[in-house]
């Protein structure tokens, strides 16, 4: 894919990225960024971290799954425990290092709030940004996208500050909660999708 991705309406995301940061959750809720809250729910145990083995697995299995997580977002966007599922997906940029992992709450907000991390080719095909990497310095990146059809591709964002940023301020909002309250596996995410549907 040779398109070259750039963002003007994420200017209100990438500027308030004070207020991405700093936003407190009530007790016992989550605050998403349309200002919707969830209820949480205590986690009775900490998952186990994850081997290199498995982070392989769960980031092909999170990207073999794209078009489905995009298609019941509504619903992954109601419930806390679906909404922290951690991401395996590796991000991160030169200088700053690995980010923590993202939620899916947090990449469907992204996709939904920055143009830059939904791309749709000359064909009309929806390109969804899955993995951040490059330099915040100089701009330079190489970003993993998947396609609403399931093909891998990389791809050079023109204006990388406006998908990293918003991203990595995303990811810092949701830390707090997801480290506290109870959260799906993506396999459970996935089961409970197609029971329901």
């Amino acid at each position: 894919m040779t398109t070259q991705a750039t963002s003007t309406s994420t200017e209100e995301l990438a500027s308030s990225s004070r207020t991405i940061y700093s936003t407190e959750h009530p007790e016992g809720q989550l605050r998403r960024m349309d200002g919707t809250l969830l209820r949480l729910y205590p986690a009775t145990s900490l998952p186990a971290p994850l081997t290199p083995e498995a982070r392989t697995e769960a980031t092909e299995l999170f990207r073999q799954s794209l078009s489905l997580l995009w298609r019941y977002r509504e619903r992954i966007l109601s419930d806390s425990r679906m909404f922290l599922t951690p991401i395996a997906e590796p991000n991160g940029l030169a200088y700053l290092g690995a980010f923590p992992a993202a939620t899916l709450g947090a990449y469907i907000e992204l996709w939904t709030l920055c143009d830059a991390a939904l791309l749709t080719d000359e064909r009309g095909i929806q390109h969804f940004v899955t993995r951040v990497a490059g330099s915040p310095l100089s701009g330079s990146n190489r970003c993993t996208l998947v396609s609403e059809e399931g093909e891998v591709s990389t791809c050079s964002v023109r204006d990388f500050s406006s998908l990293w940023r918003p991203f990595r301020g995303l990811i810092r909002r949701y830390r707090k909660p997801q480290a506290t309250a109870e959260h799906y596996t993506l396999t459970e995410v996935l089961t409970l999708l197609s029971e329901e549907g």
